[in-house]
């Protein structure tokens, strides 16, 4: 009787469960992830009395757009399959130093939003306080509705330059 030998080859291009996940809700977690983690460090770790509500809106932004520009961004790139996969869920394409000065602004900008939301809400309910789940949730809704008018935007712009 003969022994069949057994390989175990690995096979690089095997797909695994992770591949399966379509990449819109692997980017949706990075997204929600990244905002919460930024808020539970930032947010939270900064001692309340010593700084106004607005300079934590600054700080917290100014933190989330350097993490999202230098992090965030490489991740999603690193993770799509297809080519400019990640184009739909970034706000730039194009990778350069100024970059992180509009990230910094557009970021900026969601936390404000963000902060009056949780004014409204505790003005409506009165015990509502911020924390990371609710912030990432948050986050992730305002970047959906930036980026979604500013890719239609951005699309009906570049179709005008195009046709003339």
């Amino acid at each position: 009787m003969k022994q069949q030998k057994t390989t175990n080859k690995i096979n690089p291009y095997k797909y695994s469960w992770y591949d399966k996940i379509p990449y819109r809700i692997k980017a949706y977690i990075i997204k929600f992830w990244f905002a919460g983690a930024v808020y539970y460090f930032a947010g939270w770790g900064i001692y309340v009395e010593k700084f106004d509500e607005l300079d934590k809106v600054v700080l917290i932004g100014l933190i989330l757009g350097i993490v999202f520009e230098i992090l965030v961004s490489n991740i999603l790139r690193f993770m799509e399959t297809d080519k400019d996969k990640a184009d739909e869920y970034l706000l730039l394409r194009k990778k350069n130093f100024f970059n992180v000065f509009i990230s910094v602004i557009y970021n900026l900008i969601v936390v404000f939003f963000i902060a009056h939301t949780y004014t409204l809400l505790n003005m409506l309910f009165n015990v509502i306080g911020v924390e990371p789940f609710g912030f990432g949730l948050l986050y992730l809704l305002y970047d959906f509705i930036f980026l979604f008018a500013f890719n239609l935007f951005r699309d009906k712009l570049f179709k005008k330059v195009r046709s003339v």
